[in-house]
């Protein structure tokens, strides 16, 4: 059976998860009051907290305004590693370990 509303598949999916409001709430750093105007359509998340929502509940974006699944994948953010500066031994250093030698 698909779930009609936004607030509904929050209030659906946490419910699965064995959560209260105010455990939702915490995890996407919100008042337990908002959780449960988005459950009960008085206000709709802001994308951004769309995003913390989806992320909390462990469930995609498109699932979460749209009721399915999207097909294409998606690919998580990595963090950039920064390469490491190679190590240049300035131009006289070995004019200087030849004069040492000698």
């Amino acid at each position: 059976m698909a779930i009609s509303s936004v607030g509904s598949r929050i209030r659906a999916r946490r419910e699965r998860l064995g959560w209260k409001q105010r455990d939702l709430a915490r995890a996407c750093n919100l008042d337990s009051v908002t959780v449960w105007k988005y459950e009960h359509e008085r206000t709709r998340p802001s994308p951004e907290t769309a995003v913390r929502l989806a992320e909390a509940l462990r469930v995609s974006l498109d699932w979460l305004f749209t009721g399915r699944e999207s097909n294409h994948r998606t690919v998580a953010a990595r963090p950039v590693k920064k390469k490491r500066a190679s190590r240049v031994s300035p131009p006289d250093s070995d004019r200087r370990v030849d004069a040492i030698s000698a």
